[in-house]
């Protein structure tokens, strides 16, 4: 594909990440955490993906450090 074609989305993925606390620290007294990576709809907002994050707290033992989305397109076609 030359420089200058048109691109195209071949494929869009949304993941929702949260990095949960697991009460533990280590030797030099940092947290130890865990991380989970959910694929999520590419429709879903901010707001629902954190709420969501803040439901699974729930079931869980741990509490959340950290929630984060993550959006990534595939671009195409290539060459």
């Amino acid at each position: 594909m030359p420089l200058g074609d048109s691109v195209q989305v071949i494929e869009q993925t949304k993941r929702l990440i949260i990095v949960w606390d697991t009460g533990i620290v280590d030797e030099s007294g940092s947290p130890v955490t865990k991380r989970n990576t959910i694929a999520v709809s590419n429709n879903s907002t901010d707001q629902v993906l954190y709420d969501l994050a803040y439901h699974l707290e729930n079931l869980t033992d741990y509490s959340i450090y950290g929630i984060s989305i993550a959006d990534s397109k595939d671009l195409g076609p290539v060459a």
